[in-house]
């Protein structure tokens, strides 16, 4: 692929869908591509990220596109100093995410860095246990303020304790300082979302760097298994659902689950008699925290999809899964024995092939410190963008309830077609009109403004981003859009040459994520609603995968996705659970149809489509 082929389009050189003309006065203008900054956008790299935004965002939900942007990157640039990156830049084209990688080229700038990236990431990585431990309840704590927040309708009349106590404020002063407490502490949150990951990724590129100096030929797939078979909060959740999977054939309940039923009904079964009342009592014992499991292909972006604390589908699909697998004698626990006995066997045979102690003693330091760190790659994911975010959505709902009774919108779900801005608008206006004992004008105003941008959006649903916009670079080199995203020069080839006819292609080309090869048939899922559909010993094919999807892994015999690099979740979990996968093949779900027969070979990082 030469240069010329590398030049796409220019972000504002791509079509507005008709009638979506208006779309950029949707969201703030910070994130949007504009004229202002044509020039700029032109010559930088952008590309579409499925892997974390599948979906269009609302005007809402775009939120955590500006908190990840300014949070990842402040890490990067302002308290770590990374030599090499300023972290990214992030903008929306027609409500879907794109993402520009900033970094330093300058390796006198970078060198200038080093010493203050040595210094603080050195303060975290010897303190790492004591700092962790910190860090997990910094954000347990985080949550568990944000539930208390309750959004209820403003009184008729102040209740009398405002004047015996001389309290000095209303219920609507109190309404809109919930709200923005509720936004700092999102904001919050997502600091301490990028405080470990971004050294614990660092600290994993280093290693990869350092690896491929002493090992030519060694692959990312393998020195991500030298540093797995670890137990975090993450897998928890998925722990409790085989834990009550056991207590349900102790108690002589399991009969009770069927995948031919829905959970309301096994629930109102189990109801029905003391052990299964003992059963559900367990479960409500499990639930707090650990099934605030969001169903989103990546967790805490979108409203739309509900944890498993609003919506026991996927939970209750799993845990009757394992009671037939137990029943049948099957091990359902992850293999963790095996996973290390694995990573300390490749690690041995490594450093075998070593001729100093030197050599040997460097390497086995940096294998262990990424052991030390690397769980917070997945822990981030269950405290911050299951637990928090699911709550937070919890309360954003709370709020789209009041407004809807305050008649400015028709439906809860309105709220998301303002920005988090225009909300602060309309709580004030409905202050106001509470204060002043008249109507408020947001009855007339917010219906008219919510049904456009709904047509808008629907438009929206309907288009299909462009994968890369701008000018990509001959080799990429950035490396957490290697090993995050899974964005290399091979991927932009890929994606520059993606019109293949679907039923002409046999084999796909990916990342290699986890080892092994399996065997089956595919089940194309592209979307949490449809995971019913999923059969035992299929091969799940999707966009991206939740950390919520996590007990299905039990039930298909490999993984093949979309997005993602050898660091994505996706890979990180498929890895954990011994299943064979292979991920960022950019269009597999595309290019493989449900029933299709399949051999996903997990260490070549291919997919063959077996056409009898």
């Amino acid at each position: 692929m030469g240069k010329e082929a590398r030049a796409f389009q220019s972000p504002l050189e791509v079509k507005t869908p008709a009638g979506c003309e208006q779309w950029r006065d949707m969201y703030p203008y910070y994130f949007v591509f504009s004229g202002d900054t044509e020039k700029e956008d032109a010559e930088k790299f952008w590309f579409h990220d499925p892997l974390h935004w599948p979906e269009p965002m609302t005007p809402f939900e775009s939120l955590g596109v500006e908190m990840v942007t300014t949070t990842l990157s402040q890490y990067n640039s302002r308290v770590f100093h990374v030599p090499p990156s300023l972290g990214v830049d992030m903008r929306l084209l027609h409500g879907y995410v794109y993402v520009s990688p900033s970094s330093i080229a300058d390796e006198e700038q970078i060198h200038k860095r080093v010493p203050t990236f040595m210094k603080r990431a050195g303060h975290y990585f010897d303190n790492w246990p004591e700092i962790s431990e910190k860090w997990v309840g910094k954000v347990e704590g985080l949550a568990r303020e944000a539930e208390k927040i309750q959004f209820t309708d403003l009184p008729d009349i102040e209740d009398e304790t405002m004047v015996t106590e001389a309290r000095g404020y209303c219920a609507g002063h109190k309404l809109m300082d919930d709200y923005n407490r509720l936004i700092v502490m999102v904001d919050k949150a997502w600091n301490y979302h990028f405080e470990l990951l971004n050294l614990a990724y660092a600290a994993h590129l280093t290693l990869v760097d350092h690896s491929k100096k002493l090992f030519p030929d060694i692959t990312n797939q393998i020195i991500s298994q030298m540093v797995s078979g670890f137990d975090v909060a993450l897998f928890r959740p998925d722990d409790e659902l085989k834990k009550l999977a056991k207590l349900a054939i102790s108690l002589g309940v399991s009969h009770e689950f069927a995948q031919s039923l829905t959970p309301e009904q096994m629930l109102s079964r189990l109801e029905g008699y003391e052990q299964g009342r003992r059963w559900l009592a367990e479960l409500e014992q499990s639930k707090h925290p650990w099934f605030y499991m969001n169903t989103a292909p990546h967790p805490g972006f979108y409203y739309r999809y509900k944890s498993w604390m609003d919506d026991l589908t996927v939970p209750f699909m799993a845990i009757t899964n394992y009671i037939g697998k137990l029943k049948a004698g099957e091990e359902v626990d992850r293999p963790l024995k095996k996973l290390k006995e694995d990573r300390d066997r490749i690690l041995e045979d490594y450093c075998g092939l070593l001729t100093t102690d030197e050599d040997k003693a460097g390497f086995r330091q940096l294998i262990g410190l990424n052991r030390k760190v690397f769980p917070s790659t997945e822990n981030h994911l269950f405290y911050v963008d299951n637990w928090f975010m699911s709550v937070f959505w919890q309360k954003i709902e709370q709020l789209g309830k009041l407004f809807v009774k305050r008649e400015f919108f028709e439906n809860p779900e309105d709220i998301l077609f303002l920005h988090r801005f225009e909300v602060n608008y309309a709580l004030y206006d409905m202050y106001l009109s509470w204060a002043m004992t008249t109507p408020g004008r947001g009855p007339k105003y917010w219906p008219e403004v919510v049904g456009k941008r709904k047509e808008i959006f629907e438009k929206f649903r309907e288009w299909s981003p462009p994968p890369v916009l701008g000018k990509a670079p001959e080799v990429i080199t950035d490396p957490i859009a290697i090993t995050l995203w899974g964005i290399s020069s091979e991927t932009i080839d890929r994606m520059a040459s993606s019109a293949e006819n679907p039923d002409m292609v046999s084999e796909i080309v990916g990342h290699a994520a986890s080892p092994g090869t399996a065997e089956g048939l595919a089940r194309v899922i592209l979307s949490p609603t449809n995971l019913r559909e999923l059969q035992q010993g299929e091969i799940l094919v999707c966009p991206a995968t939740s950390p919520s999807w996590a007990p299905i892994f039990g039930q298909i015999r490999g993984l093949v996705t979309d997005a993602g690099g050898s660091m994505s979740h996706a890979a990180i979990v498929a890895r954990e659970y011994g299943l064979p996968a292979v991920v960022g093949t950019n269009g597999a779900t595309r290019l493989i149809k449900t029933g299709d027969k399949l051999k996903v070979d997990g260490e070549a990082g291919k997919v063959t489509i077996i056409r009898e």
